[in-house]
């Protein structure tokens, strides 16, 4: 959805393969709502495990060295037993 409105947007997770295929739809969205090219890539993989203090650190860092900036922020996540 954040896609398809324009936004950029920064995908996280453990499982890069899921990343890049939800990366792919996320580019897809954005191109059937005829949105302009940016120059910057608008949606980044970051492969984190959210459950370790320093890879939180990690993620956001990335996220502001491509972006800039963090202007939302939306946690969708489970936690599996291991």
């Amino acid at each position: 959805m954040f896609s398809q409105l324009g936004s950029s947007v920064a995908l996280v997770g453990r499982d890069n393969s899921r990343l890049q295929s939800t990366r792919l739809e996320c580019l897809a969205a954005r191109k059937e709502s005829n949105l302009p090219d940016l120059p910057i890539d608008p949606v980044i993989c970051i492969c984190a495990d959210l459950s370790k203090v320093d890879e939180i650190s990690k993620a956001y860092s990335c996220v502001l060295e491509h972006f800039s900036c963090l202007h939302v922020l939306v946690s969708l996540h489970l936690i599996y037993p291991r």
